[in-house]
């Protein structure tokens, strides 16, 4: 039999995929990534590391850390962390543009830009200063994602006297797309009704002071009237869609009983609309892939005892959307998600870089969870990549884009062995 061990060798470089997205706006201002280190040999079985996310603008900077792992079938030597990007980094009405880098004692990488879209109106702006009778509520300025719940405030005025009663309708063009799932108010201010139907497409909800008596007369502001609770896409899109929400005031009324009917207004990523603005639900982007042999330094010892030698390589795959997988072949998580299981059909892999000896001895299997050295063998030894390609099928990407290598080291015994004795006597057990 033969065996081979590699001590654990310092982080020599790092990368890394991004895990939310480029566009931020100032509701969800958030960033993700997932980091990983090699070490001098391209393997992620380096020592453990503190890897630190750097969020820069031209007169700030943010940072976070986390510790990578100990790489094993399902941790690619990797470690994962968020930031949150500061609010005074946003602008009123301009774009703005962060660096985002990783950085570890020993080595420095780019991940490229972050765009921080422009605040935009609020909806406290639209109401003003004035007293004049609204109705404003939220939409989402950044995408959503299949199965992402979202959540609409609703606020009103009338003028000079507080709101008695009122009802209104919310609804989405397309139940599958964006549904409607329930309302939530506070019970201590309003008595209130909603009867959601056609399938989440509409809602009608109906309120009343919950105490009269108790209830100030003179208005202080913008009401909250209810929180209408909706969620982006039962099943995942197959392209990135605009759903309408449409909002009707049926009634208003003040404390006095004097009837009001403002148009209704819509905060949106578009600006402010009347009565109906669209709601963005995107396909999950991929990211990038990551491929690595945990033991890239192979000893194809099958030319000895005819037995394969087998090396899994690791998969780190990351979405815009937020999903992070970390496996050997992608089989364990990608039953649960529509996005990896669409990667991992489309995934090939190929062996290139090595001599012809090493190419004809080692292959990838179809599922690109290992490389395997075999029995035919010209000789010698030599490096190469494993090169994760993409199916020409698959629309995310153009066709046949590489999107990231594993690189190997192989070593072959000097074929013919010889056997040279030390004395002149027979061995005997």
């Amino acid at each position: 039999s033969a065996s081979v061990s590699v001590a654990k060798r310092p982080a020599a470089t790092v990368r890394g995929l991004l895990a939310s997205a480029r566009q931020l706006w100032i509701e969800s201002p958030s960033v993700s990534v997932v980091a990983q280190v090699l070490d001098d040999r391209g393997s992620p079985a380096a020592q453990s590391t503190t890897v630190r996310l750097v969020l820069t603008l031209a007169d700030g900077v943010a940072v976070v850390s986390c510790r990578t792992q100990t790489a094993t079938a399902r941790n690619a030597g990797q470690c994962q962390m968020s930031a949150q990007v500061p609010a005074a980094w946003f602008a009123d009405s301009s774009d703005v543009v962060v660096q985002v880098a990783l950085e570890t004692e020993a080595a420095l990488a780019s991940l490229g830009q972050l765009v921080l879209k422009a605040k935009g109106t609020t909806a406290t702006q639209v109401f003003g200063s004035g007293s004049a009778a609204a109705v404003v509520t939220t939409l989402p300025a950044r995408s959503l994602f299949a199965g992402e719940q979202f959540s609409m405030p609703v606020l009103a005025q009338t003028g000079v006297f507080g709101i008695n009663s009122w009802q209104i309708k919310v609804s989405s063009s397309a139940p599958s797309d964006v549904a409607i799932e329930s309302v939530s108010f506070d019970t201590g201010v309003w008595g209130l009704s909603a009867l959601v139907a056609d399938g989440g497409g509409q809602v009608a909800v109906t309120a009343s002071a919950a105490d009269p008596e108790s209830k100030p007369e003179l208005s202080a502001g913008p009401e909250v009237l209810c929180e209408i609770h909706l969620v982006a896409a039962s099943s995942p899109v197959a392209a990135d869609i605009a759903a309408l929400i449409t909002v009707e005031v049926v009634s208003l009324f003040d404390v006095k009983g004097q009837p009001f009917a403002p148009t209704p207004r819509l905060v949106t990523r578009d600006g402010v609309v009347e009565t109906q603005g669209s709601v963005h639900v995107a396909v999950p982007q991929l990211s990038g892939v990551l491929p690595s042999l945990a033991a890239p330094d192979v000893v194809n010892t099958a030319v000895l005892d005819g037995r394969p030698v087998i090396r899994p390589v690791g998969l780190l795959a990351a979405w815009h959307s937020g999903l992070v997988v970390a496996d050997t072949n992608l089989q364990s998580t990608c039953t649960r998600h529509a996005a990896c299981a669409r990667l991992k059909q489309a995934l090939t892999c190929a062996i290139e870089g090595g001599t012809p000896a090493i190419n004809a001895a080692l292959g990838v299997n179809s599922g690109c969870a290992h490389v395997q050295a075999g029995v035919e063998v010209g000789g010698g030894g030599g490096d190469g990549a494993v090169v994760l390609t993409l199916d020409a099928q698959v629309a995310i990407t153009a066709a046949n884009v590489v999107l990231g290598t594993a690189p190997f080291h192989v070593w072959y015994p000097d074929l013919p062995l010889t056997l040279a004795l030390d004395r002149p006597q027979p061995l005997r057990r």
